[in-house]
């Protein structure tokens, strides 16, 4: 398969309406000896003519791409020529590496435009910061300047001399930041620094054996202050991956051990990777169903909400139960990846990796641990766009495994011996809807039942016993559409 992207453009031209019958997007004609560029960029599907807004016009001159995950990639800005390129796109966040975009315009602009920024510290622990995430939600009022409200999860160790290790304590921020930004080489690549103030809070959890029998005190809140910066590149007109550091200041915090005060500064610096997508294009495309046919496309997409267990009870002594961090007492917080393919309007295909946990406990004894839950399913998904191909809900249902594990053992299973560890079989079945805010950005609400069976648990010196559990998942999530195989015919030229 190959792409035929134009090169370089000239001159912006106006807006035409095709008319007649049904033709493919045509890129901007020939420039002439005097270098001026011909016209031409309409639409027209299914005996509907339509007005495609395009970017600036460009010359005849093609770079063709061979399809997979090197994508080529043009840009062009406000009338300025500029040379057609090919960039190896990739993006690792929460530890998926994304490919690029095939055919896109990918810069920073002056327009307005709203933004959600996603970040994943899997390299904060080098600073002493464990299990880092955050999001933003975010405006740029012009080229240089924006605005956002950024939230930040970590964990920190507590660890007294004297005491050992007693605990971990989470901090959470909700930080007002200003983003002042300078794009460069052409707007692709774009530096910027934040600051900000808002409170921060602090909750001691995951009790460690040096804290077994101990009363300890380590809720607070406090202001803290941030600054810092990060680099970013631009993948698409809508998506750019980047680094992002940044230091949060506050006081610090006495935990209270047995009624005596241990000071511990929990001010961090929080080291991230970043994937930031705005809601809008600056040159905006129309959605793929509003052309068919549909080309086959590859997404990336993040899921994050509550699971709730239908069937907890795994063996004649073990059940599960709901964390303390769950939602209301009920639903244990569920994070997940996916990566897959649409293929076509109706049909598609991807592989889902979900990570939740539960409290293990044992019948007499009481909580003892958490169980941690990795169902990784290969799933068929059933599609119908509505609304031109804003709205898609659809139906999925797989297969897969389920890997289990014990950890985080609590005081009251001190000392006992429980083995539970291993892979086992999973089915899944569910639907969602999602809500294509641009051609390769859509929003979607998820829900699944997922059935496993066969987890072994061995508890003390009883007897090895297997189990089933089942979960049901809502989650809400996005999907990045990558690269697109088969005929754009935005892209097209006949």
């Amino acid at each position: 398969m190959f792409i035929r992207i134009p090169s370089a453009g000239f001159a912006q031209e106006p807006v035409h309406e095709a008319t007649g019958s049904a033709r493919r997007v045509r890129g901007a004609g020939l420039p002439d000896g005097r270098g001026r560029a011909s016209s031409g960029a309409g639409t027209s599907v299914a005996g509907h003519s339509h007005a495609v807004p395009h970017p600036p016009a460009r010359c005849a001159s093609s770079v063709f791409v061979r399809g997979g995950v090197l994508a080529g990639k043009v840009r062009a800005a406000e009338g300025v020529a500029r040379r057609g390129r090919r960039v190896w796109g990739s993006l690792l966040t929460l530890a998926v590496l994304v490919a690029g975009l095939p055919g896109v315009l990918a810069e920073d602009g002056a327009k307005p435009r709203a933004y959600l920024h996603f970040r994943a510290g899997e390299i904060s622990p080098q600073w002493g910061v464990d299990d880092h995430y955050g999001l933003s939600l975010g405006y740029n009022f012009n080229r240089i300047l924006g605005v956002e409200f950024a939230a930040d999860f970590f964990e920190r160790d507590l660890d007294f001399d004297g005491l050992g290790g007693i605990g971990e304590e989470a901090v959470s921020s909700f930080i007002p930041q200003l983003r002042v930004r300078y794009p460069l080489l052409k707007d692709r690549l774009v530096p910027y620094v934040v600051m900000g103030a808002g409170p921060a809070v602090l909750q001691f959890n995951d009790r460690k054996p040096d804290g077994f029998g101990r009363v300890i005190d380590a809720d607070v809140t406090r202001a803290g202050f941030v600054v810092g910066g990060g680099l970013e590149y631009f993948l698409a007109d809508n998506i750019a991956v980047g680094f992002e550091g940044k230091y949060l200041w506050m006081d610090e915090v006495d935990v209270m051990v047995d009624g005596v005060a241990y000071p511990k500064d929990l001010s961090s610096f929080m080291g991230a990777l970043s994937l930031r997508v705005y809601f809008s294009e600056n040159y905006p495309r129309p959605l793929v169903e509003e052309a068919p046919p549909s080309p086959s496309r590859l997404y990336f997409g993040i899921q994050y909400g509550g699971a709730v267990l239908t069937d907890d009870r795994i063996t004649s002594n073990v059940k599960l139960d709901p964390e303390a961090s769950a939602w209301g007492g009920l639903f244990n917080q569920v994070g997940g990846l996916r990566l897959g393919a649409d293929l076509g309007s109706n049909w598609g295909v991807d592989f889902a990796l979900d990570v939740t946990e539960g409290n293990v406990v044992v019948d007499d004894i009481g909580t003892v641990g958490e169980y941690s839950l990795y169902p990784a399913l290969i799933q068929l998904r059933l599609r119908q766009p509505l609304g031109r191909g804003r709205w898609v809900p659809y139906f999925l249902a797989g297969g897969g495994i389920m890997y289990g594990e014990f950890n985080d053992k609590k005081e009251p299973g001190q000392g006992l011996k429980l083995d539970a560890k291993g892979v086992y079989p999973a089915l899944g079945v569910g639907g969602g809807i999602e809500y294509f805010v641009a051609r390769n950005f859509a929003m979607n609400l998820e829900t699944r039942w997922i059935y496993s069976w066969d987890h072994a648990f061995t508890v003390g010196t009883g007897p090895e016993e297997k189990g089933d559990l089942s979960v049901f998942q809502a989650q809400l999530g996005f999907r990045l559409y990558l690269l697109e195989l088969g005929k754009n015919r935005w892209r097209s030229e006949g």
